[in-house]
C-alpha cells in the first residue's frame, strides 16, 4: 500500500484512511503477504472494478478536454513535464 500512496504522492496515513474507506464500501479487500505479514496487498473487488467503469469514463473525458487545445509535441512536453514533477516530488518525500 505504501508503494500505491509513494505513485499517487500521498503520505502513508493518507493511504491507510483511503484504504479504509474503500474496504469499508467493499471496493477493496487488504491481504497479508505470506512471507512477510508487514507488507499488505490490496485487491480491487468485483464492486470496485464495476464502480472504476462508472468512474473512469469521466476522468478520461476530462482529461481528453484539458489537452484538446494542444498539439502532440505539446501534450508530450505535458506528459513529460507532469511525470518530471511526479518524480521529484516523490523523492521529496522519501526524504
Amino acid at each position: 500500500m505504501q508503494q500505491i500512496g509513494n505513485f499517487i504522492l500521498i503520505t502513508s496515513g493518507t493511504i491507510t484512511y483511503v484504504m479504509d474507506k474503500l474496504e469499508k464500501k467493499g471496493l477493496i479487500v487488504r491481504n497479508p503477504c505470506e512471507k512477510d505479514h508487514r507488507i499488505i496487498y490490496a485487491e480491487i473487488t468485483e464492486a470496485g472494478r464495476k464502480r472504476m467503469s462508472e468512474i473512469l469514463p469521466g476522468h478520461y473525458l476530462a482529461i481528453a478536454t484539458a489537452l484538446e487545445g494542444l498539439n502532440s509535441e505539446e501534450k508530450e512536453q505535458a506528459i513529460h513535464l507532469l511525470k518530471k514533477i511526479s518524480f521529484s516530488v516523490s523523492n521529496a518525500s522519501r526524504g
